[in-house]
């Protein structure tokens, strides 16, 4: 059976959601045109409120595998029999079931995707792009963390002491 790190997992998934990233943003990137047009037509509010960004796409889709990362590793971490891990975020739930933290990632996901179409709603694409960049950032940096604490090693149990 072919075993592999904890370590080897996380830079394994952070280079696929890397690679994942690159492709969308290639994909997008080829649709733009090599040159601007001339005459500046401004964007009409049906073809506004109806078009759908590749890149905001990808950005929450890499959102999602942030936050569905994030609940393999929360409730990994809260399992641990050592109890030395403590939720860092003030509003995120401190057990380790997994309903309720699966249940918050989704709520802040569904979130962060309606603060999104309404900043997209009311013409401020640039700011809805920033939420949903920040929002990957820190998870990002949550999923980090919870892996480097999941790859460290950890004084033993009192139950296996005895």
């Amino acid at each position: 059976m072919l075993r592999i790190r904890r370590c080897d997992f996380l830079t394994i998934t952070i280079g696929t959601l890397a690679f994942l990233f690159m492709l969308s943003t290639l994909a997008f990137c080829q649709g733009l045109p090599d040159e601007p047009s001339t005459v500046h037509r401004p964007i009409a509010k049906k073809n506004f409120l109806g078009r759908t960004l590749t890149i905001d796409n990808s950005l929450l889709a890499s959102d999602l595998a942030w936050r569905a990362l994030d609940i393999y590793t929360s409730t990994a971490a809260f399992t641990d029999p050592c109890h030395c891990f403590h939720e860092s975020d003030p509003i995120a739930p401190g057990s380790g079931k997994l309903l309720p933290t699966a249940a918050f990632q989704i709520g802040m996901f569904a979130t962060v995707g309606v603060g999104h179409k309404i900043l997209m709603h009311y013409h401020h694409p640039r700011l809805a792009r920033a939420l949903l960049i920040i929002d990957n950032g820190s998870e990002g940096i949550t999923v980090v963390n919870n892996f480097r604490y999941l790859g460290q090693p950890r004084p033993p149990s009192p139950k296996n002491l005895k």
